[in-house]
């Protein structure tokens, strides 16, 4: 928060004289309102998700200078729904933030119990893709047992 008003004052030292109250503030009132959550992290989950992380983040980024270098773009973009399955928590930020990592995805809304996910390919089997991320997620987090059906 601190270097967000410092690049909203364009770092003017006498806005500290107000930007320090609103800031202390401002980091009050985020813990509490925000929900409380027991996180339980699961070691073998973190293991199993690192290497797919580094897997799938290697090969999009390489997806993506093919696709840049090499006109006409192949694919089919479009939009896919999927219907989350982690139960409403932080973990479902992570694995929305996580789906980008997967080669021409990006997440681009976030709803109730859905995601709206931009896809270069429609023809690729993005849902399944994206039930093995949630299913590492859910790992991380030690949530196997409670994805929805």
């Amino acid at each position: 928060m601190s270097f967000v008003w410092w690049c909203l004052t364009s770092g003017d030292v006498s806005s500290w004289l107000v930007g320090i109250p609103v800031i202390v503030l401002a980091a009050m009132l985020q813990h509490t309102l925000m929900p409380r959550y027991e996180y339980r992290y699961s070691f073998r989950g973190v293991l199993k998700y690192l290497p797919y992380f580094a897997k799938h983040a290697l090969i999009g980024g390489l997806d993506v200078a093919y696709r840049a270098f090499a006109p006409p773009l192949p694919g089919d973009p479009g939009f896919v729904n999927y219907t989350l399955r982690l139960p409403k928590g932080p973990w479902r930020v992570f694995f929305v933030n996580s789906i980008s990592l997967l080669p021409g995805t990006l997440s681009c809304q976030l709803g109730e119990d859905r995601v709206e996910v931009h896809v270069l390919s429609l023809a690729s089997s993005t849902i399944d893709e994206l039930k093995t991320l949630e299913e590492k997620v859910a790992a991380v987090f030690g949530l196997e047992g409670e994805l929805q059906v």
